[in-house]
Formats: structure tokens, C-alpha cells, sequence
């Protein structure tokens, strides 16, 4: 069965952004506005790939937060779309549900990626 993504949570967003982006086509957006729409499509993408992760995780919620280093009301705010977590969080979290995903995501730099987060004192376990 095809997984659908209801973007109804996000349609003034998407419209926001939509206008952002004709100006950045006819080369008359600001800096800023360019940033606004960054930041709107991360949100919106973030919160997709939360609700996805979160559905039906294959642990408790206080399980995964211990394993992320969360409280666990956070993981019940990323699941409502609340709050998002940092990347390194995020990561994290793929790693531990979807370890495929990782591959992927990396672009199959698995061991560079890994680097870059363990001279910032992260280890992703990836």
C-alpha cells in the first residue's frame, strides 16, 4: 500500500512559501524571504519524517527518549509536531527506527558523517 502525505497541516505554509518562491524565480526575493523559505521547507520536511518515524515505533516512547537523550515528553512533542529535534537528534532517531534510511541519507558517507558529529561530541552509533 502507497504511503500517502496529507499536507492539509501545512497548506499556510506551503502558500507562504509558494509566493516566497515566485519571487525567487523572478530574482526579487530578499535574503531573507530566501531563509524563510529554508526554514519553511525544513519544518514541513521535518515534521513529515517525525510523524513517519513515530508511527508505530517498535518500542516504548520512554525507551527511545533514554536512547536519544530526551525527556520523554519530548518524543510525545515531535510526534504532535510540538517541537522538532536538533539534527543530531534527528539522526539519532533514524538510526535507531529506520537504519536504512541512514545509507541513504548520507549519501553512503556513513563513516564522514560520523566523524563530523563525534569532533562535536556526538556519537551517532551509525
Amino acid at each position: 500500500m502507497e504511503n500517502k502525505i496529507d499536507f492539509t497541516p501545512y497548506i499556510n505554509d506551503l502558500q507562504k512559501g509558494g509566493a516566497i518562491i515566485e519571487k525567487i524565480q523572478q530574482g526579487t526575493a530578499t535574503d531573507e524571504e530566501r531563509i524563510i523559505v529554508k526554514e519553511l521547507i525544513w519544518t514541513i520536511t521535518c515534521k513529515i519524517i517525525m510523524a513517519d518515524l513515530l508511527d508505530n515505533i517498535p518500542m516504548q516512547q520512554k525507551e527511545l527518549a533514554k536512547q536519544i537523550n530526551v525527556k520523554p515528553t519530548m518524543i510525545s512533542a515531535y510526534k504532535k509536531g510540538k517541537t522538532l529535534p536538533s539534527m543530531p537528534t534527528l539522526l539519532m532517531m533514524i538510526s535507531i527506527l529506520k537504519p536504512d534510511l541512514i545509507y541513504a541519507i548520507t549519501n553512503g558517507k556513513i563513516e564522514e558523517v560520523n566523524g563530523v558529529f563525534r569532533k562535536l561530541g556526538l556519537d551517532l552509533i551509525l
